[in-house]
């Protein structure tokens, strides 16, 4: 593919570069910038893809679209069974997670938060081509925000988000409302607990609050299962018009969201800070088009699903919501089923599978 061998000779070259797919489209975009500088942003004025992260501390990287590039790449029929990379791979540091969690609910027992999103990072020794695993990962997700980011400041990062955090136009904005976890079982309609369905609302609740104020009245639409790879997620689309706000406000009122963070956002972020163990950077913040096309729209996805190829290493990131009656074992395992959404495609570009 012609879009891919310009890639490679931009990687190489050590400049920085984004690669692209919207969910249930055909078409890669490319922004490719033609110096190394780190661009950022603070206001949001600009234009070109943003990749922003959890917390304060890091830039709002920016890729400058000195030149864009489409490709259409076919994709259709090619996903590959879903399997573990290793038999025990993502399964260390148990004891230590569900110690965080027991430590995490006793917090919210405590009616000191009402839900906290618990993540770990999961490193392995492996240094993929990273071009062939993402047309992998193009593959075996059809339905997410696929993105593939180079900079020489961060390494890569690569993910296959289900989430959008704000699509934002002159007259509407929209957003997701994502929570709930369960394997997709072929043949068998998903059955969604009382835990589950706690958790979707208190992100929906969140939205319709952060939003106050800011746009006319919400539309919002029922909430149905989405899936996602070999993953379901309970979804509720909120939209409104008659914006009173600019796009910045509108990002720093939904980010970061319950489904990343947790309940109250702010106290929820600290206590992670605190607490988690090791910082996320990118992972759980935002990233996309920013001011993009004649209309000047944003689309920005919530940055799961991901990983960072950095230093000869590959680095997953995985987490689950905690809320009232969670149970630790079944959290771990969430973040178990979550890692092999990312950790299969090391198996599937090592066999040749892609």
């Amino acid at each position: 593919m012609e879009l891919f061998n310009r890639l490679k000779k931009h990687y190489r070259e050590g400049l920085p570069f984004v690669l692209y797919r919207k969910p249930g489209s055909s078409v890669c975009t490319a922004l490719m910038q033609n110096s190394d500088s780190l661009d950022t942003t603070v206001d949001f004025s600009e234009t070109g893809f943003v990749m922003a992260p959890f917390s304060e501390g890091l830039p709002v990287i920016r890729v400058r679209p000195d030149e864009v590039l489409t490709e259409k790449i076919r994709t259709a029929g090619d996903r590959m069974p879903f399997s573990r990379f290793m038999e025990h791979s993502g399964q260390s540091g148990k004891a230590e997670y569900i110690d965080r969690v027991r430590k995490a609910l006793e917090v919210i027992k405590a009616k000191e938060l009402q839900k906290i999103v618990l993540s770990r990072k999961i490193s392995i020794n492996l240094k993929p081509d990273p071009f062939y695993t993402f047309q992998v990962l193009l593959r075996q997700f059809p339905e997410a925000f696929c993105y593939f980011l180079y900079h020489q400041k961060t390494g890569i990062w690569m993910g296959a988000s289900p989430e959008t955090l704000l699509r934002y136009g002159k007259d509407e904005i929209s957003t997701v409302s994502l929570a709930g976890t369960q394997k997709a079982v072929k043949g068998m309609d998903p059955v969604w607990s009382t835990k589950e369905k706690k958790e979707q609302a208190y992100v929906t609740r969140f939205i319709e609050q952060a939003l106050d104020g800011l746009a006319g009245s919400l539309d919002i639409s029922g909430t149905e299962t989405a899936k996602a790879g070999n993953l379901l997620h309970l979804k509720t689309v909120i939209r409104a018009g008659d914006l009173k706000a600019g796009l910045r406000q509108f990002i720093h009122a939904l980010h970061p969201t319950p489904a990343v963070c947790g309940i109250p956002a702010d106290k929820a972020r600290a206590y992670l800070l605190a607490n988690e163990g090791y910082p996320r950077a990118y992972y759980t913040g935002y990233l996309g088009e920013l001011n993009w096309n004649e209309d000047r729209n944003s689309h920005l996805f919530v940055n799961l699903r991901c990983m960072n190829l950095l230093d000869d290493q590959v680095h997953v990131y995985v987490g689950g919501g905690l809320v009232e009656g969670s149970d630790p074992e079944q959290e771990w395992q969430e973040t178990v089923n979550k890692s092999e959404s990312m950790l299969h495609l090391f198996r599937n570009s090592a066999e040749g599978l892609g």
